[in-house]
């Protein structure tokens, strides 16, 4: 009998052995569908699929951007979601505007070894030891690795032309500051000072919405980096501006007969002013540096359009251009581009494409396309008068 219960335990093991627990057991898998998303004008991205793994399983996430041209990634974010009815739902925004154009990554690990004990204990009865599952799919927002370039540049000249405003905003308010009297300041105009920085603020904060609203995700490090520095440079003129209505508040409450305590009062809040402008101009100035805003010589600039402009007006209607005149204007055409800020690329684009094709043609010139062009030229000045200072 003993021996019989021996060969009983032999035969057991030896079965075991030629076939083990997870024999027959479904292999576990998953499906990965990323999408982009539109609703009423906001944008999500979202990654779903289904999967033969148990309610409550966790699978992690990792969500990167994929560069064009090159194998380099950009990590944007990680999550872990859960398993329910064998499907899992994972979503990333709401986005103002759509993602920028590119490759994104989506890398959904299961890891049978960080689960819940429920689906541990599911796991080891069914399948023993396993290694981790691992897949990957990517999502293409836009139609080519060109398209990422050309949006982000695009997005940097829109961020630099927000900054040029708000460097405008500072200058005015600085000339505001420069010849203010604050004792010989009346109620009334005390008052009117309150309202004309209260508005600047809420157009400052309108330039900031813009700036922040470009690449939400924050897959291009340039247009982050400026996004940082307009936002610093926002808060840093509305903090002066909220000191020096603190300012003008104190010296609305004043009476001609001021007391000492009073006195000390708007002592010390000037002082505290005069430092933190004399903080702003430094800080703005170099933020603006960091952005590429940099001095530039403006009046030249316009120069170059009127001579452009004066050029083409002298062009009898109805006549062939000559070679000298063609000549001349793709001359000044090449030193516009050369001077003028990259925040006016589009209309400087637009002003040499209109000329090109006016100089490429053999036929004659008329009105309509001297005034066509004349239109672009105006474009550029306005802006230029517009926003610069």
């Amino acid at each position: 009998m003993k021996k019989l219960f021996s060969y009983f335990i032999l035969f057991t093991f030896c079965f075991t052995s030629l076939f083990p627990k997870n024999i027959g057991a479904e292999e576990l898998s998953y499906t990965i569908k990323p999408s982009l998303t539109e609703d009423k004008g906001k944008y999500f991205i979202t990654i779903e699929g289904t999967t033969n793994m148990p309610d409550e399983a966790i699978l992690n996430i990792t969500f990167s951007y994929l560069f064009p041209g090159n194998a380099d990634e950009k990590y944007l974010d990680y999550k872990r979601c859960y398993v329910q009815d064998r499907h899992y739902f994972l979503q990333w925004g709401p986005f103002k505007q759509k993602p920028s154009a590119g490759q994104y990554l989506f890398k959904v690990v299961f890891d049978p070894t960080r689960q819940y004990e429920k689906v541990a204990n599911y796991i080891n009865e069914k399948y023993q030891d396993m290694d981790n599952i691992s897949k990957t799919e990517i999502l293409t927002i836009g139609n080519s690795s060109d398209e990422a370039y050309q949006e982000r540049e695009k997005m940097l000249r829109i961020i630099k032309k927000e900054a040029l405003n708000i460097k405008k905003h500072h200058s005015e308010i600085m000339g505001h500051l420069k010849n203010t009297l604050l004792e010989k300041l009346t109620p009334d105009e005390i008052k009117q000072s309150q309202i004309y920085y209260k508005k600047i603020i809420e157009e400052l904060d309108g330039s900031l919405k813009v700036v922040l609203a470009k690449d939400e995700i924050g897959v291009f490090e340039t247009v982050t980096k400026y996004k940082s520095d307009v936002e610093i440079i926002v808060l840093l003129i509305k903090s002066l501006l909220q000191k020096w209505d603190e300012i003008l508040t104190l010296q609305l409450q004043i009476t001609k007969d001021k007391t000492k305590e009073q006195k000390d009062k708007l002592a010390a809040l000037v002082e505290s002013f005069e430092r933190l402008k004399q903080l702003t101009d430094k800080e703005i100035d170099e933020n603006l540096k960091e952005i590429g805003i940099q001095a530039f010589d403006k009046e030249g600039i316009l120069n170059i359009l009127s001579r452009i402009e004066k050029t083409l007006r002298n062009i009898p209607e109805d006549n062939l251009m000559k070679e000298n005149d063609k000549t001349f204007i793709t001359q000044h055409v090449f030193l516009l581009s050369q001077q003028i800020p990259d925040i006016f690329y589009d209309k400087l684009h637009s002003l040499a494409s209109q000329l090109t094709r006016l100089m490429q043609s053999t036929g004659i010139i008329s009105k309509e396309q001297k005034e066509g062009i004349i239109k672009e030229i105006n474009k550029i000045r306005d802006e230029l008068e517009s926003q610069v200072q």
